[in-house]
Formats: structure tokens, C-alpha cells, sequence
């Protein structure tokens, strides 16, 4: 029997992954401006976005075809990224 679910390009699992990865960012980085105000500096914005471009990276690597779930692999990115780092 044929598979008919519709399969997402691996650019729009990249797109859905990096949104993903965007709302987390947002939050963390409204978390750190507004609680440590003296942490905050502007180059984080830079480790953001590479940070958000990897998010969408890993989704597209994962090849996910439905948008809420490259949605959340995008947003669970840093989880992942802490498993591996501490492995």
C-alpha cells in the first residue's frame, strides 16, 4: 500500500524548524534581557541566529514531512544540542 501523505520539501522543513527554533531563542533571549539585564550584550544576537540556522538544519537533516513536527524538533533543538554536548 502507497504512502499518501504529502511529503515537505526539505526547505520547508528547514523553514518549520527554524521558527521552531526562533520562538525558543525569543523567549530565552526576552528571559535573559529582562531577569539579567547585565548578562545581556547584543553580540548574543549573533549566537542566536547561528543558533536558529542550526535549529532549521538539524529539522531538514531529520527530513520530517509533517509541519508540527519539524516545528517542534526546530524548538526541541537545544535539548538535543545539551544531550550531545554532555554525552
Amino acid at each position: 500500500m502507497e504512502d499518501t501523505r504529502s511529503k515537505m520539501r526539505p526547505a520547508d522543513s528547514f523553514l518549520y524548524g527554524m521558527i521552531g527554533s526562533a520562538v525558543v531563542e525569543a523567549l530565552r533571549i526576552y528571559k535573559i534581557a529582562t531577569l539579567h539585564p547585565a548578562l545581556f550584550h547584543w553580540p548574543y544576537f549573533l549566537i542566536s541566529i547561528a543558533f536558529i540556522f542550526a535549529g532549521g538544519m538539524f529539522t531538514a537533516v531529520w527530513a520530517e514531512d509533517q509541519p508540527i513536527k519539524a516545528f517542534y524538533i526546530g524548538a526541541t533543538f537545544p535539548i538535543w544540542l545539551s544531550a550531545l554536548a554532555t554525552a
